[in-house]
């Protein structure tokens, strides 16, 4: 989403927040907190030279931990969560040559704790839009190589499976803006939400020392993240 985007959803929000005073939040309580977990569906994506963006592959990651919400009046409530979210991306690498071919599957695993604060805007009970800042702090950074050589000639076949530590390739602090929808229903005082993370920071150090056949003139890296997840509200 660019920009422009943001900032007519931005506009929305707020005028929406000024005209609408009648709706009500979750269960009408004034604080309410929990466990939430989920799913990301993360990858990692960079923007070339030429403003062209490209994207590393998707993969799957869990994210789990608590939340707490301040119901500020009726319509708007204010939340917090700690969250620890597997960010990163994966892809398939295939070499062909005369001597072997090679497959391996690469993946780049990110686990950072993020501390998403959103405003929560009730557009109906139960039913929030939702956008804020989040802050995310990187824990470990990790590149996992898995896959075979199979070489022709000789009827032969070596399996890859290694793994490196990164993390002092990555910054350890990144930022985005999160923007979502919610569900609350009543009785059990579960909530579903659906969320969409713009990074805003590049999460790369230095572009020449890790991976140059990767990273050589894609300009900055930003996690691509969207979260499916529940939470238990009390």
């Amino acid at each position: 989403m660019g920009c422009k985007k943001l900032t007519l959803f931005l506009l929305f929000l707020l005028t929406f927040s000024v005209i609408r005073v009648s709706a009500v939040g979750p269960n009408y309580k004034q604080w309410s907190y929990g466990p939430k977990i989920g799913l990301g569906i993360t990858n990692v994506h960079s923007s070339e030279n030429g403003g062209a963006r490209e994207s590393l592959g998707v993969k799957s990651g869990i994210v789990a931990g608590i939340f707490a919400e301040y119901s500020v009046v009726d319509w708007l409530g204010i939340s917090a969560d700690l969250l620890y979210a597997q960010k990163g991306s994966g892809t398939d690498l295939n070499f062909d040559s005369s001597i072997s071919k090679t497959n391996v599957e690469l993946q780049m695993r990110l686990s950072y704790l993020d501390i998403p604060i959103m405003a929560n805007f009730y557009v109906v009970k139960g039913l929030a839009l939702k956008t804020g800042i989040q802050p995310e702090i990187l824990l470990k950074g990790q590149y996992t190589l898995t896959g075979n050589v199979v070489y022709k000639n000789y009827s032969r076949i070596d399996k890859i499976d290694e793994s490196v530590d990164d993390t002092d390739e990555f910054h350890r602090a990144a930022v985005s803006v999160p923007v979502g929808i919610s569900y609350t229903f009543d009785g059990p005082g579960l909530t579903l939400a659906v969320q969409h993370n713009i990074a805003l920071t590049d999460i790369l150090t230095d572009h020449d020392t890790l991976g140059k056949e990767i990273s050589s003139g894609m300009g900055k890296w930003h996690n691509q993240v969207t979260t499916f997840t529940l939470a238990l509200r009390f």
